[in-house]
């Protein structure tokens, strides 16, 4: 039972924390012309949207370039190599699975450079990709054996 508690603590801690924050920054902070906002209008739940943006946006305060447009990309590449090295702790293929991830968020950030993936490039975010990308290598596999 501590294990599937503990398990479930690192899942929680190192997938989805990461992907609710990163999301949730897009949706308060982001403009409205991504195509999420389309969805939410077509799930019927924009005003719930917009009354969140409202209670967060405070117009005389500026929030730091980084959070807004670099952390959630960077947050979700944590998430997805957490997943992966989860997920793939004992199969032979897993230097393959362990470096998808950091090979996914580096790739499309440079190939925005050359219009080859939809964005703009930003040093800024290529460098909290490749750094965020990383970190689940220190903090995942020491506890992979408790798993």
């Amino acid at each position: 039972m501590k294990k599937k508690i503990f398990r479930l603590s690192v899942i929680l801690l190192h997938i989805f924390i990461p992907l609710t924050i990163g999301g949730l920054i897009y949706v308060l902070f982001r403009t409205e012309d991504l195509l999420m906002f389309r969805w939410f209008e077509s799930a019927g739940i924009s005003g719930a949207v917009k009354a969140m943006r409202t209670s967060f946006l405070v117009s005389d305060f500026r929030y730091p370039y980084w959070l807004v447009f670099c952390l959630p990309n960077a947050l979700w590449i944590y998430s997805l190599t957490s997943y992966l090295i989860l997920m793939w702790k004992d199969d032979k293929a897993k230097l393959f699975w362990f470096t998808l991830g950091p090979a996914i968020g580096i790739a499309s950030e440079v190939m925005q450079i050359n219009g080859l993936f939809p964005g703009t490039f930003d040093g800024m975010d290529l460098a909290f990709t490749a750094v965020f990308s990383l970190i689940p290598f220190a903090t995942i596999r020491p506890f992979r054996k408790e798993m």
